[in-house]
């Protein structure tokens, strides 16, 4: 074998060397092409109630707190609404239904599929407030 092959050889191992340091990598596995890493999504399921019924068609509102992203859906007969690939992290979810207490809360959704459970309090009339 020549010195030029080893030469090669050296440069080579070089070249990969300096580029494994550099945080250049070829794995592709969970982190998708190009080192991207791909933000974990959960399932949420959102289950509302008052007075330990479910209640219908009430606007439910997610914003995560520390990126650019919200959706918002209405619950369902059965008093719920369903959200597929919500980023996991700390989310707010408010609530703001007609003859109900505003709600609002921050939640930590860690894993794959999460169901929350809101239970309302009924609004007090104006009348009710007056002694």
């Amino acid at each position: 074998m020549s010195r030029r092959f080893f030469r090669r050889i050296g440069f080579g191992l070089a070249l990969i060397a300096i580029l494994a340091m550099s945080g250049v990598a070829f794995s592709w596995g969970a982190e998708g092409k190009g080192g991207a890493k791909k933000k974990d999504t959960s399932n949420l399921r959102i289950e509302i109630s008052g007075e330990e019924k479910p209640l219908r068609g009430v606007v439910v509102f997610l914003k995560m707190q520390d990126e650019d992203w919200w959706e918002e859906d209405a619950t369902n007969s059965k008093g719920t609404v369903s959200f597929s690939g919500v980023p996991r992290g700390r989310i707010l979810i408010q609530v703001n239904p007609k003859e109900w207490k505003d709600f609002g809360d921050y939640y930590t959704v860690d894993k794959a599929e999460e169901v929350i459970q809101i239970k309302l309090k009924k609004r007090e009339s104006s009348k009710e407030k007056e002694p």
